[in-house]
């Protein structure tokens, strides 16, 4: 006999008998039942234009906790769809789809809100075409424009032509807001001097060989640097010349986060 019972800290719902299955019905309708091997959930639920269906998929339990296998999982809304197909021991797939064209040109969105805001701002955005643009990514590049003898390469407010994330100083100081790896790039020209020699620094110290460069040559000698570094939150690079005057043009300072 199948039998409803309370204790101190549970409530049993017991389907008694082999084969026996405790289900669960919304107007005369299947939407969930538990058998001997978990929770299998089928339907579709609908709220706010949010349509969300479930199929063939149970709700496991190991001796670790909670397995989750699902064979179908469709989460829908006027424009698109989260969907995830997959089984234990077989290969599946999770995807979001852009269905239907929007007033924006139907982007895939990735946003967050501030703590306390009601208004989410985009942070990654997929067009139709498959370009993937992020507005907050730090990036910056900049110039100087005067003539400098020796130390730090500052790149002034005038000359900061690129600041996303407002991570260039005017002492041309650019400092990680985030762990991750950066891209740097370079370039200047000596000033009526065939010797150029910069360096990049981080946290105010040489990096070394492999992030120096020197020329000598003609009367107007070009230098470049670039290549990339693991930088944690807070770490800063600069470039700093030790040897001729380096130009006020034809040079620029790029960094920017990568991944």
């Amino acid at each position: 006999m199948s039998t409803i019972k309370s204790q101190t800290e549970h409530l049993t719902l017991n389907a008694d008998g082999s084969g026996k299955e405790i289900k669960f019905q919304c107007n005369g309708t299947e939407v969930a039942k538990i058998d001997s091997t978990g929770v299998d959930v089928s339907g579709s639920v609908t709220a706010d234009g949010l349509t969300s269906e479930v199929s063939g998929g149970k709700f496991e339990t190991d001796s670790n906790g909670f397995v989750i296998s699902t064979q179908k999982l469709d989460v829908a809304t006027a424009g698109g769809r989260f969907i995830g197909k997959s089984n234990r021991g077989e290969l599946g797939h999770i995807g979001i789809e852009q269905t239907a064209d929007s007033t924006d040109g139907g982007y895939i969105r990735f946003a967050t809100a501030s703590s306390g805001s009601t208004t989410p701002t985009d942070r990654v955005k997929i067009d139709s075409a498959g370009r993937v643009t992020m507005p907050y990514q730090p990036v910056a590049t900049g110039t100087w424009g005067s003539m400098i003898s020796s130390g730090f390469i500052p790149t002034p407010a005038a000359g900061i032509n690129v600041n996303i994330g407002g991570c260039l100083a005017i002492d041309g100081k650019f400092t990680a807001p985030v762990t991750g790896t950066y891209w740097y790039a370079f370039t200047a020209m000596s000033n009526n001097s065939p010797a150029i020699n910069v360096a990049l620094w981080k946290n105010n110290a040489y990096t070394g060989a492999s992030q120096s460069g020197y020329s000598h040559g003609v009367q107007y000698s070009r230098i470049t640097l670039f290549g990339y570094l693991t930088l944690a939150a807070n770490d800063y690079l600069q470039v700093k010349q030790s040897s001729s005057e380096i130009h006020s043009n034809y040079g620029t300072w790029n960094v920017a986060l990568v991944t």
